[in-house]
């Protein structure tokens, strides 16, 4: 293999799971942090693997708790804005009633980021009682950021808000699978069903799939996620988050991948028909297949996969 062609298609921290590509995203540091040395293991095209030290210095954290929005007289949408990565985990929301004492500990709930907006959907709260959350995030040592104390009281009349939905770009793309993830924030209603919409769109050839079928496939929570299978090589394939409340569709943008390999056009089944002037009476025979009786007759063999009737 030609070396000046090497590039690296796997990589992940010494002594952990390697992930596929060449980018390697870290999580979960403390903010404003010198890392001096970080042991990166690479995989190359080539078969061969190679352990590299690097050096960053994470940046300051940016954590802005924004004001709720209630949605009805016991649920309430809670919202942050941040510059942490979609892939952070460790991060969420803490409330507690307004009178609790300062010195006691909120709940904690987890949310994921999307695009810099955090969103969490608070239900079960008291229309006759004020709230106060904040945004936090812990670090992997279990250090603790917030941001400021923001307000909830659900008792004024509540406005209706629709669901938000994200799609996001598609991971681990092969010959025939492909990892899908969006994201799904319910409004005034709970979704009755949520998860991903998808189909064909192309082929790498240039043809075009004339009236693809649309799949989908069904997730819950609000960072979703799914691999999709069975698809097929060299084809081009859309796909968008979805959410349903009652019998009213919700979408998020659509995103599109393409799967490795070459398309290649799958052979057409069917029964051969048996030439006039090889037809003989002397030999008969009686095939189930699918479901039909086929009756062959002649010297000339055909096979065919199925149950011989006598």
């Amino acid at each position: 293999m030609d070396v000046e062609n090497k590039v690296i298609t796997f990589c992940g921290i010494e002594g952990g799971e390697q992930q596929a590509g060449n980018t390697l995203e870290y999580i979960s540091l403390e903010p404003e942090s010198e890392y001096k040395d970080i042991p990166i293991a690479l995989t190359y095209n080539t078969g061969e693997t190679e352990t590299v030290n690097v050096s960053f210095t994470t940046t300051a954290l940016e954590l802005t708790t924004k004001p709720s929005k209630p949605v009805s007289a016991t649920t309430a949408i809670l919202l942050a804005e941040t510059n942490m990565s979609d892939a952070e985990v460790s991060c969420g929301f803490e409330y507690k009633r307004n009178d609790a004492p300062e010195d006691m500990s909120g709940t904690k709930v987890y949310c994921p980021v999307a695009s810099g907006q955090m969103a969490g959907r608070l239900k079960n709260l008291r229309d006759d009682v004020y709230y106060k959350y904040r945004a936090f995030y812990q670090s992997a040592a279990g250090n603790m950021y917030y941001g400021d104390w923001q307000y909830i009281f659900t008792g004024d009349v509540a406005v209706e808000f629709d669901p938000v939905l994200y799609t996001y770009t598609a991971t681990a793309v092969t010959e025939t699978t492909a990892t899908i993830s969006g994201y799904a924030l319910a409004g005034a209603a709970d979704f009755t069903e949520q998860g991903f919409e998808y189909w064909a769109e192309s082929r790498t050839d240039g043809t075009i799939v004339v009236n693809s079928e649309h799949f989908f496939v069904q997730t819950s929570g609000i960072s979703m996620h799914a691999t999709l299978t069975g698809l097929d090589a060299g084809t081009v394939y859309k796909y968008r988050a979805y959410a349903k409340v009652g019998e009213q569709y919700y979408y998020g943008s659509e995103q599109s991948f393409t799967t490795q390999g070459e398309w290649v056009e799958p052979e057409e089944q069917g029964i051969e028909d048996v030439p006039t002037n090889d037809v003989q009476s002397t030999k008969v025979q009686k095939i189930l297949y699918n479901g039909q009786i086929l009756i062959l007759r002649g010297e000339k063999v055909y096979t065919i996969t199925g149950q011989q009737i006598h």
